[in-house]
């Protein structure tokens, strides 16, 4: 189950013009433990879950992500504008997956939420 929340809020001082934000919540996968089992002839090798599906489960994930534009108008109906996009805010590293096989891997995490990543931009219309 997943929960997004957005808005788009201006802001009564005269520097940003609205900002935006969007947070996302998102409770973590539920899964069960696997085995490998080899060696049969008609099937020499089958992978097989020995823990009912539900008996585990990833941690839930919360990512913020915002944005700050500012627009200047120009004369002759010409606009700039500057905005600054942050994802991931708050930095999480939440485990996203992990190696379900048993096995010197198990509980490995394979993937990991991204890094803060931040991106600036411009637009010029004329």
């Amino acid at each position: 189950m997943g929960i997004e929340h957005q808005g788009l809020r201006g802001l009564p001082v005269p520097v940003p013009d609205p900002g935006l934000g969007h947070l996302e919540e998102r409770s973590g996968y539920f899964w069960a433990r696997s085995v490998r089992f080899t060696g049969g002839r008609t099937i020499p090798n089958i992978t097989v879950n020995v823990e009912p599906i539900g008996a585990r489960q990833l941690p839930d994930s919360t990512q913020l992500d915002l944005r700050v534009e500012k627009t200047f108008s120009l004369p002759k109906q010409q606009r700039f504008a500057v905005r600054a996009n942050v994802f991931n805010t708050l930095n999480a590293n939440t485990t996203l997956d992990v190696t379900r096989l048993s096995g010197p891997n198990f509980l490995k995490p394979t993937v990991i939420m991204e890094p803060r990543i931040m991106e600036f931009s411009m637009t010029y219309s004329f």
